[in-house]
């Protein structure tokens, strides 16, 4: 039985990192390229994700309730699920959540020497209105992304500005 938990307990561990990956400050996974640079304001939200499979890390603002996720996981190919529909997958998700969410743009950026599709929402939340801001790199072997959520509040214009903290992080990121 011993010998059982202590399996369970190894391969546990193995899956999910409890801030391992971090010194004060930055966060790097142990299977892909991703690097998290975050100053105090940011807190781990634990526990992390980092396996061969699958990555997902996510900071928090806890004095406004930004938040920053990156995910990355396995693909399909393309030929398969097309961008298009991913896309339009992800935007029925986000509009369905509440009824007085709304799709803002969509458009395709470079970012970090990749096409990354942003697109952007306005949601209802339980901490109050929020942009959402999400980024979608697809190369058919793995799926990046980023989920940028803050209060509206924090910009005049949503669709066209990202908050200085935020894009401090994005700065500093290996994706």
């Amino acid at each position: 039985m011993k010998k059982i938990i202590l399996l369970f307990l190894l391969l546990f561990n193995s899956i999910f990192s409890f801030s391992q990956n971090s010194e004060k400050g930055i966060w790097k996974s142990s299977y892909s390229e991703l690097r998290l640079k975050f100053d105090e304001n940011w807190q781990l939200i634990t526990p992390q994700l980092d396996s061969e499979r699958k990555t997902m890390i996510a900071l928090t603002d806890s004095k406004d309730h930004s938040s920053i996720t990156v995910k990355i996981t396995d693909d399909v190919p393309k030929e398969q699920l097309s961008d298009e529909a991913y896309n339009d997958a992800v935007k029925e998700q986000m509009l369905k959540a509440d009824a007085e969410n709304k799709f803002l743009v969509q458009e395709v950026i470079d970012f970090k020497e990749k096409k990354f599709t942003v697109q952007i929402f306005l949601m209802k939340t339980k901490f109050g209105d929020f942009a959402l801001t999400c980024y979608t790199y697809r190369d058919g072997r793995k799926v990046k992304s980023i989920q940028l959520a803050y209060p509206r509040s924090l910009v005049s214009n949503p669709g066209k500005e990202l908050p200085e903290k935020i894009k401090k992080v994005l700065s500093d990121m290996n994706i």
